[in-house]
């Protein structure tokens, strides 16, 4: 596969590349694409959890915490992992 970038990301490229942090423009795209696919699975895991978390909301499976409340439940959520 041959990539063609733009004048601005080859310079980038060489740059990340001549700079030592990568081995090779070969490194530096690949780990570039596994960076963006993580991110697309996790922006549609947040796109999930925000649909189910709404979804609750509309139906009211909902409950009102306060700021005190919810710090327990978090310490008691750690404290049962240990």
């Amino acid at each position: 596969m041959n990539i063609t970038l733009p004048p601005t990301l080859d310079r980038i490229v060489k740059e990340k590349v001549k700079s030592g942090l990568y081995s090779s423009e070969t490194e530096l795209v690949c780990e570039a694409l596994r960076h963006e696919f993580e991110r697309d699975t996790v922006s549609e895991w947040v796109r999930t959890q925000a649909a189910n978390g709404f979804a609750q909301l509309d139906s009211g499976e909902c409950a009102v915490m306060t700021r005190e409340s919810l710090l327990e439940r978090l310490a008691s959520r750690q404290a049962a992992k240990k």
